[in-house]
């Protein structure tokens, strides 16, 4: 008896740490990616709903973001000597 209680508590954790990734992945993908949404911004820039400045710095903060990903990225694939 107390195995199939261990057993099932252990299948609800593994299953639910599953659906937590899940979760965690489709976030992800819903998200635009920075190119997507400084082509949005382009767009705001040429129907004059923004000027060019306003442009030029949101695409700098967007392409900020973007290299801290990428540095982040890069050090966590370093490996540890």
């Amino acid at each position: 008896m107390w195995k199939r209680i261990v057993i099932y508590n252990l299948s609800v954790l593994l299953l639910s740490g599953c659906a937590s990734e899940i979760s965690i992945l489709s976030k992800e993908y819903n998200q635009p990616t920075i190119a997507q949404e400084i082509i949005e911004l382009k767009k705001l820039v040429d129907a004059g709903t923004i000027t060019k400045e306003e442009y030029e710095k949101k695409k700098n903060e967007l392409l900020a973001l973007d290299k801290d990903r990428e540095e982040k990225i890069e050090t966590k694939e370093k490996p540890i000597k």
